[in-house]
């Protein structure tokens, strides 16, 4: 839905989720992306898989986030921020207006992580800064985390600390 109709929501935020192959050439508009995926995922591996005796195969998921880098129109092939926080590891590509992606891998298999649902609050109710505007830090971003969104850090909001949440 995101590669044939991207103008039908606001962003997508798919979890384990991946093209088939074949998968599409291009897709038909940027779309703002946040991608979850486990990296021990063995339902939707990170590299695809065949199933149905060689009939289907799923699709390699950093296969797919190109095509989504080369449809947003992403210059570099290389994310412009990184982090790790305690066991997760973020990536993220400024490509344009209503064109950014996020990329999140976390410890465990095909499953929803548990902070998720704060994380796509935040996400779905704060636009991404664009490229331009990181370029000097306000109050969604900070200059040690190279111009991160907010989302990439601790909220301030006690109810919603989903980077600094430490687990049991």
């Amino acid at each position: 839905l995101a590669c044939a109709a991207p103008e039908s929501f606001a962003g997508y935020a798919p979890i384990a989720g991946g093209f088939w192959r074949p998968q599409p050439e291009a897709c038909a508009a940027p779309v703002r992306l946040f991608q979850s995926h486990g990296w021990q995922d063995g339902v939707v591996p990170l590299e695809g898989r065949f199933l149905g005796g060689g009939r289907f195969q799923q699709g390699d998921i950093f296969a797919g986030l190109e095509l989504w880098r080369r449809t947003n129109g992403c210059i570099e092939q290389a994310p412009e921020a990184r982090d790790i926080v305690g066991d997760l590891l973020r990536r993220l590509w400024h490509c344009g207006a209503g064109a950014d992606i996020e990329f999140l891998l976390f410890p465990g298999g095909h499953r929803i992580p548990e902070d998720w649902p704060l994380w796509m609050d935040d996400w779905f109710s704060k636009a991404i800064p664009a490229r331009a505007e990181t370029s000097t830090c306000d109050s969604t971003c900070n200059s040690e985390g190279g111009g991160l969104p907010r989302l990439f850090q601790a909220s301030k909001r006690p109810e919603k600390q989903p980077w600094a949440r430490q687990r049991p």
